[in-house]
């Protein structure tokens, strides 16, 4: 951990309220818009970050803001099962870039994960994050911070509807069931993302939380592929009504069920209006 200097006397820290959510999230905006010339998080976004991971805004995220209380910069941090992570939504605002906050935010994070592991000693000692800005990876592999993984985010605008779902022998596409289907979604996830990453395998009370049992899921937007009563390709989604978006979290197909177009039917079907 790199000593950071004293926040400078026209700064001032307070934790975060759910009234900052906005606040907070137009920073994100406005950093997102700077670096990639398009922005794509909403409120909802963060709330479910701080509802999911129960953070205690007290004490696991705070605000830097300027005499007048704006606030210009945030930092989270979640506690989990691995170590800590960092809030996505962990941004400076491009206006105060100059101030060079982030030195400051890592170190609130550090001194929480250093804080939390004092209490408890046999924690996992990895502070990780899910990091897309590119100013945010240089800065910490310099700190000494290593990318482990890489992700490409695809993303399409349509211009028209895509065409209906194809009809497939034997295959059929239906809305999943709660309680009834997850340990055959379950099941069809492990089989498709078996080889990918170093945690191939996410067990079913662990994949259920987060995917199911999330602030956010909405039953309606996961889509199966089923032959008679058996499953063999899923698809689980969400959308945004603030900007008729859809956000595709995962597509599985299992190995003995490819090649039949079932992946592309199941986008087919998301995109029905």
């Amino acid at each position: 951990m790199t000593e950071t200097p004293p926040l400078p006397t026209d700064l001032f820290v307070r934790s975060p309220i759910k009234e900052d959510v906005q606040a907070i999230v137009d920073i994100v905006l406005a950093d997102e818009l700077a670096e990639t010339g398009f922005t794509d998080t909403v409120a909802e976004d963060l709330l479910e970050v701080w509802q999911n991971h129960e953070m205690d805004l007290a004490h696991d995220a705070c605000v830097l803001t300027i005499a007048d209380g704006t606030i210009i910069a945030y930092p989270g941090v979640m506690i989990t099962d691995e170590g800590f992570m960092l809030d996505p939504h962990t941004r400076e605002h491009p206006d105060y870039q100059q101030r060079n906050l982030k030195p400051y935010l890592l170190q609130f994070i550090e001194g929480h994960a250093q804080a939390y592991l004092t209490q408890h000693p046999e924690h996992p000692r990895q502070i990780s994050t899910q990091c897309f800005s590119a100013p945010w990876i240089h800065f910490l592999t310099s700190q000494g911070y290593t990318q482990n993984n890489h992700y490409i985010r695809m993303e399409v605008q349509l211009a028209e509807v895509p065409p209906k779902p194809r009809p497939m022998e034997g295959i059929s596409i239906r809305r999943y069931q709660p309680e009834q289907d997850e340990a055959a979604v379950h099941a069809v996830v492990q089989d498709a993302f078996q080889d990918i990453g170093k945690h191939p395998y996410q067990p079913f009370a662990e994949w259920l939380e987060s995917k199911t049992q999330r602030n956010g899921f909405d039953p309606s937007m996961l889509y199966v592929a089923v032959a008679g009563e058996k499953i063999g390709g899923t698809t689980i989604c969400r959308t945004y009504s603030e900007d008729n978006s859809c956000f595709i979290s995962q597509v599985a197909v299992a190995r003995p069920w490819r090649k039949h177009g079932i992946a592309l039917n199941l986008l087919y079907t998301v995109y029905i209006p």
